[in-house]
């Protein structure tokens, strides 16, 4: 079974982003002044977006994998116990 693409968690995704730039981006300015551009602005929102994407990614592939447990236990059985018993 095809997950479909969910566009409201894109979304909600998207505007979360949104607002983490946005917040950066006014702390910047209050620190910086409106008029005072500085790379140092433009590291930090890149640091920001690469940070979340990553983050985001760990989460999913996490999320993705939990489903597939879930869904066919039998295919990752030999996953499953963290420690297997010992051969005697």
């Amino acid at each position: 079974m095809k997950q479909q693409p969910s566009w409201p968690r894109f979304f909600l995704y998207l505007a979360e982003l949104l607002v983490l730039l946005a917040a950066l981006g006014g702390l910047q300015l209050l620190r910086l002044g409106p008029w005072e551009g500085s790379p140092f602005f433009w590291q930090g929102l890149v640091t920001l977006v690469a940070g979340v994407s990553l983050i985001s990614g760990i989460g999913h592939a996490a999320l993705g994998m939990a489903k597939a447990r879930s869904t066919d236990p039998d295919k990752y059985e030999e996953y499953s116990d963290p420690m297997p018993p010992l051969p005697m």
